[in-house]
């Protein structure tokens, strides 16, 4: 599928190969006595760090590569940025690019801060009299008055940073791409350069970066690239590409962790099933295994997450609007049924839960299949790994049908500037100051 022509930066079939010695020489003694001895020629491995990859970005999309260490997020927007040249393929950027990749790039460690601002401005083709009108501007943002006609070599990493940034973002760029340099600075200067990157977004500014923080993505991007061992395995809305990327890490963590735990224990003779439901969502987290116990009179078989559009998730947002969805079959007619759930951390840790009887929600007699919907229309759970359990039971907790432990696993990314808090919990809450007010 070719990309059409008003994408900003086009990226078709590329392909990036570096060659790497198998045993590099330690020094001159090492070299020469090689040669002494005929051994010119050391053996060589190719790494492909990039393989085939198309995709194009459109002007104003905010976008994020993520991925894995070594899956060739970086190599990529070292290609974009022309840095390096492709092994294979082709890469079209439209418009003024400002990069702000590995600390340091761009930067010439002899000269001052001062003179490496405008020695990055001349980089990118921006007159010196342009940027010496933006010079204060760019180090009040970087807070490095004190420290500007000092050599960078001298620089701290978070100084480096700061410097770049504020470099990078003030030259008006069409296109911004960011590398995960922006982990190195403290916190408030990460939020400090969030909202300039949301301020640029707004301005239709084609922004690219590379994070392994999803709550970043989730909050600032509507796309997202999955790397995975160079190629690109998905390419898509930012919360379906991150729930794709989530749902193959903790795969690959079964696949090569414990497995599950504890099921030899139990059989039908005390009324547990230590399989997981038809449908295979059950899943083990580090810490906790399904388990399954009832009089199995009525069952759970279903259990998901809807978003607002009503599709199964199992990356939910801070703050967001969803509905748990419990599908069940009663094989008898039952008089007072009742459903719960409860919510933990991926250690098994409570941290809460409801009950339709305990709200005070008659469901009435129920036979064959059917469904129940709890409604959230503002989940307050913070950022991190959770594992559902659920009941079916009479009313009254006389007879338990269907208890599902840990049978449904799913994460939570928040709002790095609004909804991230303490604990697990976002309080509602508003802050509200009067100077000189007391109690």
């Amino acid at each position: 599928m070719s990309t059409p022509p008003s994408a900003c930066i086009d990226v078709r079939h590329l392909s990036k190969r570096f060659t790497l010695n198998a045993s590099r020489p330690r020094s001159f003694q090492s070299l020469f006595l090689d040669t002494l001895h005929g051994q010119r020629q050391r053996s060589k491995e190719a790494l492909l760090a990039l393989d085939d990859v198309s995709f194009g970005v459109f002007p104003g999309e905010t976008v994020a590569l993520i991925g894995q260490n070594g899956s060739g997020k970086s190599t990529c927007l070292k290609l974009l940025s022309r840095i390096i040249e492709p092994t294979e393929g082709r890469v079209r950027v439209n418009g003024r690019v400002s990069a702000l990749l590995e600390l340091g790039v761009g930067f010439h460690p002899e000269l001052t801060g001062r003179e490496n601002i405008f020695l990055y401005g001349a980089v990118l083709g921006v007159p010196r009299r342009e940027l010496a009108t933006r010079l204060d501007e760019i180090v009040a943002f970087a807070e490095l008055e004190r420290f500007l006609d000092m050599p960078v070599k001298f620089y701290s990493s978070g100084m480096y940073v700061r410097l770049g940034f504020a470099t990078a973002v003030s030259v008006e760029p069409d296109i911004l791409l960011i590398d995960e340099v922006l982990a190195v600075g403290d916190q408030s200067f990460q939020t400090k350069c969030l909202m300039r990157i949301q301020e640029m977004h707004d301005r239709g500014v084609t922004i690219v970066f590379v994070s392994h923080d999803l709550d970043m993505v989730a909050s600032l991007c509507s796309r997202a690239i999955w790397f995975d061992h160079g190629r690109l395995a998905a390419d898509g809305p930012a919360d379906a590409t991150i729930a794709l990327y989530l749902t193959a890490l903790k795969s690959r963590r079964l696949l090569h962790g414990s497995g599950r735990q504890g099921d030899d224990a139990f059989g039908p003779e005390d009324g547990t099933i230590a399989q997981p439901p038809r449908d295979g969502q059950a899943n083990v987290t580090a810490g906790v295994a399904y388990r399954r116990t009832g009089t199995l009179t009525g069952r759970i078989y279903s259990v998901a997450f809807l978003n607002a559009e009503s599709l199964p998730t199992q990356v939910l947002q801070t703050r967001g609007r969803y509905t748990l969805a419990i599908d069940y079959e009663a094989r008898d007619r039952l008089a007072q049924p009742a459903f719960g759930f409860a919510i933990h951390r991926a250690d098994g840790s409570h941290v809460t839960g409801a009950d339709s009887s305990l709200s005070g929600v008659d469901i009435g007699p129920v036979l064959g299949p059917g469904q129940v919907l709890f409604q959230m229309p503002d989940l307050t759970l913070t950022s991190g790994d959770y594992v559902l359990s659920v009941v079916m039971h009479r009313a009254d907790g006389q007879e338990i049908y269907d208890h599902q432990q840990y049978v449904h696993s799913f994460s939570v990314v928040g709002d790095r500037l609004q909804a991230r808090g303490d604990g697990t919990m976002v309080l509602g809450g508003r802050w509200r100051h009067t100077a000189g007010a007391s109690r």
